[in-house]
């Protein structure tokens, strides 16, 4: 098994993971060129991808699927409050846009699992400020590799504490260091929804879930979707790593924006 997160942040979020049967992504903002060029980078195509997981209905988080579904026979898998919100036509997408991406979409239900060629996937619920918003369980039944994959998390749920346990690789949101997002420059309502049980997880809380986690058997941590007004890499990436106390033998990276990275599977 293999993945790459594509891109992580609040302009857009996709990741691509693959058994080398099966190849699946993990939501598609952004644009369809951008995931285009990063999964060629990778010896991949997008006319490979068999399923789209999409974690919930912000833009930055499904942008680019009204131009995948054009061009792409490809399943996407969401809840019904998502495929609701994805379907409805808005002045960005006309109503035969709507049409296409409605066709394409297969609902699921959290806590059940879904098989697609040799991956097997479950969704769960997750706390975030709109209906219907999912985190997810991947496992390759070909090489029995598994990621937990979280991300736009007001707090960490007894679900995600279950589901994760002696999971090796995991992606998890560090979305802000506290005080910059309070003495930074976004309006109150905002800092108050990002602080929110349903909001965004901080650096704090994130490396919390960190340190329980390595503690079951957890050793790869993708720290993603860091904000860029109120973080920095290098502050997200001490913060785990000091609840750590300097474990050698895990690793820790942060997920970029801008470039690939590259989740190391363990």
């Amino acid at each position: 098994m293999k993945a790459h997160v594509l891109f992580s942040g609040s302009k857009g979020n996709c990741t691509y993971m693959t058994d080398g049967d099966t190849s699946i992504l993990v939501d598609a903002g952004g644009n369809l060129k951008r995931i285009r060029e990063c999964l060629e980078a990778l010896g991949d195509g997008m006319e490979n991808i068999k399923g789209i997981f999409v974690t919930h209905e912000h833009t930055d988080h499904v942008k680019a699927l009204y131009n995948i579904v054009k061009k792409y026979d490809v399943r996407i898998f969401t809840t019904v409050e998502t495929a609701r919100a994805v379907c409805s036509p808005c002045k960005n997408y006309d109503v035969e846009d709507c049409r296409r991406v409605a066709s394409s979409i297969l609902t699921v239900k959290p806590d059940k699992t879904y098989e697609i060629g040799t991956m097997s996937v479950k969704p769960f619920s997750t706390p975030h400020d709109v209906a219907g918003s999912l985190g997810f369980l991947i496992e390759s039944t070909k090489d029995k590799k598994s990621i937990g994959y979280a991300t736009d998390i007001g707090h960490v749920t007894e679900d995600m504490r279950r589901l994760f346990s002696g999971v090796r690789n995991i992606v998890i949101e560090s979305n802000h260091d506290i005080e910059m997002l309070k003495s930074g420059p976004y309006p109150e309502f905002l800092k108050e929804r990002i602080l929110s049980e349903r909001g965004h997880l901080s650096n704090t809380a994130c490396a919390e879930f960190v340190r329980e986690l390595e503690e079951k058997g957890s050793k790869s941590f993708t720290l993603a979707h860091l904000s860029e007004e109120n973080n920095r890499p290098d502050i997200a990436l001490k913060v785990s790593k000091d609840a750590l106390r300097d474990r050698g033998d895990v690793v820790v990276k942060t997920a970029s924006a801008y470039s690939m990275t590259e989740i190391e599977i363990l």
